[in-house]
């Protein structure tokens, strides 16, 4: 009965571990979620992109009528959530610097962190990601109730193309595939 309860304790603790991470507190969900199927989406593929502005790191403002007409990708994410951070220097690679000379804008926004909390993590871990902090979770709220990270990618027509919940090599993957297509979609 021990080993039992060992082995179901063990098992959850590594489900846990290895999904998107929900609060400080809280940690659930899933790395590789169909997010069509999620009932924490306040948004859906297809809905025009909720209204926001932030300031990054660095003083610059975006926000969705400054990306109007350019490919817009969106991460939500913190510093303490192990999928984000398994995340972050893909993200990095694989969308900041594969598409920085394109029409895209790219931006990580760090759930329930301050701007000092997201400077110095810029600097520990050595990213040229934009990041802005969002310490009261007020655009988080917009597209969803839990669970991080998320990613969305919004088309030049404002319009939500993409998102996903969680990490997954394979998700992410698929979310380049769409950021491909609608930077061809922008020439044409």
């Amino acid at each position: 009965m021990r080993s039992c309860f060992l082995l179901f304790a063990a098992t959850t603790i590594i489900f846990f571990a290895s999904a998107g991470c929900s609060s400080k507190q809280d940690e659930s969900g899933s790395g590789e979620q169909d997010s069509r199927k999620d009932t924490t989406n306040l948004t859906r593929v297809g809905d025009k992109v909720p209204s926001f502005s932030v300031i990054t790191t660095e003083g610059k403002q975006i926000s969705t009528i400054n990306t109007e007409g350019k490919v817009l990708v969106l991460n939500f994410f913190a510093t303490w959530c192990g999928p984000c951070m398994k995340e972050l220097p893909h993200f990095e690679s694989e969308v900041r610097r594969q598409f920085k000379d394109k029409r895209l804008v790219a931006i990580c926004i760090g759930r329930e962190h301050s701007l000092e909390e997201l400077k110095q993590f810029e600097k520990e871990k050595g990213f040229e990601l934009p990041m802005a902090p969002e310490p009261q979770r007020n655009i988080y709220k917009k597209f969803a109730t839990r669970y991080i990270p998320r990613n969305y990618v919004v088309g030049k027509d404002g319009r939500i193309k993409y998102q996903s919940i969680g990490y997954g090599e394979e998700e992410f993957g698929r979310m380049i595939d769409v950021i491909q297509k609608e930077l061809l979609n922008q020439i044409q």
